[in-house]
């Protein structure tokens, strides 16, 4: 369905990091929104791709400007650019490849060691795999001493798509009320996902963003 977002007046614009291991499915993600306006930067020795999106919210539209590393460019190799004027994080794993989880909190040292207080989410992807699935729900822990959320998405499925940008726009709007008010422009889904599977995908997730106990193991 064509988006009938009135991109005449943007609200906000917001500088988003897309973080995250190369196989994470970063590209994936953004590519699923159907008009995005994208450009590549040289960034010092590194290219970086430039995704524009637009979303209808209670605040007005608001855009965010996705910066994402191009090729196998790891957390320690981002130039200081990359990270200059982020106003918000997205963290990135694949939910059937343990060792990109085991490399997130590389990802979030690296850029809340150039970065203050920013607002950041973690997500994985590719909850549709079910049979293929290494990181469990119950297995994700780092985000909950750290005070910030974790999604369960799948890029293909377009399931949870839109769900990252809430608490990110809620920070970055001042308003804990803030909503986005009309379906995302993306693509129709690749693949479904059974009710039956999200359900208990769900409830998974529930208990895994619960508060732990402070001397409990961390990832």
């Amino acid at each position: 369905m064509q988006s009938s977002i009135d991109t005449s007046e943007v609200a906000a614009k917001f500088k988003l990091l897309l973080l995250g291991d190369e196989q994470a499915g970063k590209t994936s993600f953004i590519n699923r929104y159907k008009t995005p306006n994208t450009e590549k930067k040289k960034v010092g020795s590194s290219e970086i791709e430039v995704s524009s999106i637009r979303l209808a919210t209670s605040y007005g539209v608001v855009e965010f400007n996705i910066w994402e590393a191009v090729g196998k460019e790891g957390y320690a190799n981002q130039p200081e650019e990359f990270y200059t004027d982020a106003d918000c994080v997205i963290l990135m794993f694949d939910c059937t490849s343990r060792v990109t989880y085991k490399n997130t909190p590389n990802w979030f040292k690296e850029v809340t060691k150039r970065v203050e207080s920013i607002p950041i989410v973690m997500i994985g992807n590719k909850f549709d795999a079910q049979k293929d699935i290494r990181v469990k729900p119950k297995q994700i822990t780092f985000h909950r001493k750290r005070n910030f959320t974790f999604f369960a998405i799948s890029a293909k499925a377009n399931y949870n798509w839109e769900a990252p940008f809430t608490p990110l726009l809620e920070r970055l709007c001042n308003d804990d009320s803030v909503k986005i008010t009309e379906a995302p422009n993306i693509n129709s889904p690749e693949i479904s996902m059974p009710a039956a599977w999200i359900k208990d995908l769900e409830d998974q997730i529930e208990l895994a963003n619960n508060p732990i106990p402070d001397d409990d193991d961390d990832l």
